[in-house]
């Protein structure tokens, strides 16, 4: 069994992990646009763009969605 292991310049440039960046803002911003839909359309197109912003963090994906699942239920949908 062979077995490589990377030196860290090895690696490819898609494997070493970037900073994490604090979106903060951009989840509060969307929270409040979620929270602002007055329709099922309007919920789709702000989480739509909303997952585009926060896509790469887990945990503002989370809240976006719990976000989305809550309006959605005061809408009836």
């Amino acid at each position: 069994i062979g077995l490589y292991i990377y030196a860290g310049s090895d690696l490819p440039s898609d494997a070493i992990d970037e900073e994490p960046v604090d979106l903060t803002k951009e989840v509060n911003f969307w929270l409040e646009q979620i929270n602002l839909c007055k329709d099922i359309g309007e919920l789709k197109d702000a989480y739509s763009k909303a997952y585009g912003v926060v896509s790469k963090d887990k945990s503002a994906v989370s809240k976006i969605a719990s976000a989305k699942d809550a309006k959605k239920a005061e809408l009836g949908a």
